[in-house]
């Protein structure tokens, strides 16, 4: 089978490649892997090391829907140009944009079967939608109360690290309250950990226009599901903020064809023999891919 294979922020396909070198062994070479590297330069991802050399890479650099399609369209045209794909991987903000490819799939077509046959996640961050007009009807709902809850969460929070203890309760309607629990943490992650440009997030501090709210896909607000089998793997040691957006993602899956598991180590692929669990699930989802195309 052949996988489309999406690298985390700050990093490039070479450094994904190596990532992945213990489970792609594993799984023989039957399989095909293609990489494709951001076209955004960044900063280094933290924790690497400094011998691994660059370009350092991501895909996006704000939480805006032009960014969004930006990359979404240089995924289009890789699959146009090399497709088609059995399968879906990424790490990291890779498996963000695979969930924004998927959903945008679904809530476009939901009647087309999906380009993909089945996806495998690796610690994703929340996913971005790449509509503008996403949550338009909610976004009409913001009055001057939420808007100020909004920008004095965001204020307090865009230099820590610890999870946002949200007090939204004041709020007009479970959507807007939705909305905001979702997005205020989205935004804290980026700024804090440099995966979004600082600009958008002073930029809606400053504004305070809720028209410019990243359209992020909350599963509560959001009927499609994701219709193939999904991988979904976080590490036991992944910082706090990581893992709560990860295991939100999940919510955007088809129940049934959900397998999860967690790994020992912190925001990385396992290369150990914990490999051998992943190898297992990666076979799974090719498993059941062939059957729901029985």
């Amino acid at each position: 089978m052949r996988f489309l294979c999406l690298h985390g922020f700050g990093t490039n396909s070479l450094i994904l490649e190596t990532q992945l070198q213990a489970i792609t062994k594993k799984l023989g070479h039957d399989n095909e892997f293609i990489f494709v590297d951001g076209e955004e330069e960044v900063s280094k991802a933290r924790g690497l090391p400094a011998s691994v050399p660059g370009p350092y890479l991501g895909y996006y650099l704000e939480y805006t829907p032009e960014q969004i399609s930006k990359a979404l369209d240089l995924i289009k045209a890789v699959i146009d140009e090399e497709g088609p794909f059995d399968g879906f991987l990424g790490f990291s903000q890779g498996a963000s944009l695979i969930l924004s490819y998927l959903m945008q799939h679904e809530m476009d077509h939901p009647h087309k079967t999906p380009d993909f046959q089945f996806a495998i996640l690796f610690s994703p961050f929340t996913a971005v939608s790449s509509s503008s007009t996403l949550y338009d009807e909610i976004i009409s709902l913001f009055g001057q109360q939420e808007l100020k809850i909004f920008k004095e969460l965001m204020s307090s929070y865009r230099h820590s690290a610890e999870p946002i203890v949200t007090n939204t309760d004041s709020c007009n309607d479970w959507r807007v309250k939705a909305l905001i629990d979702n997005v205020l943490p989205t935004l804290q992650v980026g700024f804090v950990y440099e995966f979004i440009s600082p600009d958008q997030f002073l930029s809606i501090l400053a504004t305070g226009d809720a028209s410019v709210i990243p359209r992020v896909l909350v599963p509560a607000l959001i009927k499609e599901r994701i219709r193939i089998p999904v991988v979904h793997v976080i590490g036991a040691k992944d910082e706090t903020l990581f893992k709560a957006q990860a295991e939100c993602m999940k919510g955007l899956c088809t129940p049934g064809l959900l397998h999860c598991m967690k790994h020992s180590l912190g925001h990385d692929i396992p290369r150990g023999v914990e490999a051998n669990s992943i190898v297992r699930e990666i076979e799974w989802a090719m498993d059941a891919s062939r059957r729901n195309r029985l």
